[in-house]
């Protein structure tokens, strides 16, 4: 597995456990959710990049 899809799926699934304990466990507040899910939208963006610089 190349890192970039390594970064790529921790990205991935860091935001779709944040947005299901959001949605169907509990609220998570405003100042927890933004950061976490800014850190999991990077994560999947520089997956991208580092995957296409290997090619």
């Amino acid at each position: 597995m190349n890192k970039g899809d390594l970064l790529r799926c921790l990205g991935i699934l860091t935001y779709v456990v944040l947005t299901i304990i959001d949605r169907f466990c509990f609220n998570i507040a405003d100042y927890i959710y933004i950061p976490i899910a800014l850190i999991g939208i990077a994560l999947i963006i520089i997956g991208f990049i580092l995957n296409k610089k290997s090619k």
